[in-house]
Order: C-alpha cells, then structure tokens, then sequence
C-alpha cells in the first residue's frame, strides 16, 4: 500500500521550521512509516538527511518539542496524534 500525504496536513504542521528541520521531518518520517519506529542513530540519521550532527540534533529536538516525533527508549516514533 502506497503512503499517501495530506499536503494542507503537512504544511501546518511544518510551517515555521528552517528548510533543514522541514527535510529532516519528511526523511525520518519516511522511515518511520516504512519501518515503525526507528533506533535514534544520530550519525547515521544526518548521512540519510544530509546535514551535520549537530543540525540533525537540533532539528529533532525541535520535533520532538513539537508533538511530531516520540521518543523512548532510544528508538524514534510518530507522535499518535499526527499521523
């Protein structure tokens, strides 16, 4: 079964984030949906979105404080409420 995206959905939810935090949520949140929720693997997360550590960090922080990714127990999820 092929993901489908709300477009309007998406563009709520990221309006106000840099265009780096944007490429950050639509790549890890590829993962997710394809995988379930995914080891926070920081290296190897900023090699899939291309930034540097430090800006895949800040960006995930910033998710995260914003209701779009869960985080326990060392693993990344889809927050309930916005999938």
């Amino acid at each position: 079964m092929k993901a489908r995206i709300n477009c309007a959905s998406f563009l709520a939810k990221t309006a106000g984030f840099s265009c780096m935090t944007i490429g950050v949520y639509a790549t890890v949140s590829c993962l997710i949906r394809d995988r379930g929720p995914i080891k926070r693997d920081d290296t190897r997360l900023a090699r899939i979105c291309g930034c540097r550590i430090n800006q895949l960090r800040f960006s995930l922080q910033q998710l995260i404080n914003a209701g779009l990714f869960t985080e326990a127990n060392g693993s990344l999820g889809i927050a309930e409420h916005h999938t």
